[in-house]
């Protein structure tokens, strides 16, 4: 699914970069991801969780156009981050703050788009199923060798 979603990014014009949600000390939570995106890049970062295979480009392209916090409508892991805000994410982090209660106090644009996330095994063979038949139809069929004579 991740290749998926780095092809969004590439095919939306951004650079991707793949960060961890386990923050210092172990702590997995969502903001220790976009923490360490914003402080590695020290520039605006467009984040999107690595289970949405199939987010549209111009959705990101959309965010990146973007200036402060923005995010897709109830979806804060598909959205935009500026370095200012890390001392908000850090605090929030370090209280184990719920993710949508922290990006709602940043106050973002929201901007309408069509996310499904794959969160359950159902969900993620329907998304194995989609891709399968996306690649069927996108990939060359092999070459015919002419019958030798």
């Amino acid at each position: 699914m991740t290749d998926w979603v780095i092809g969004a990014v590439r095919a939306a014009g951004l650079e991707p970069l793949l960060v961890d949600d386990r923050g210092a000390g172990g702590v997995v939570h969502p903001l220790a991801g976009i923490v360490a995106a914003l402080e590695r890049v020290g520039a605006p970062v467009v984040v999107v969780a690595c289970d949405v295979p199939f987010v549209d480009p111009d959705l990101l392209r959309a965010l990146a156009r973007t200036d402060g916090a923005a995010m897709v409508r109830g979806n804060p892991l598909i959205a935009r981050y500026e370095p200012h805000h890390l001392p908000q994410l850090r605090a929030a982090l370090e209280a184990q703050a719920p993710l949508r209660a922290t990006i709602a106090a940043l106050d973002p644009l929201v901007i309408e788009g069509d996310v499904e996330n794959v969160n359950t095994p159902e969900d993620l063979a329907r998304a194995r199923s989609i891709a399968a038949a996306a690649r069927s139809r996108t990939l060359p069929s092999p070459p015919r060798t002419p019958p030798r004579r």
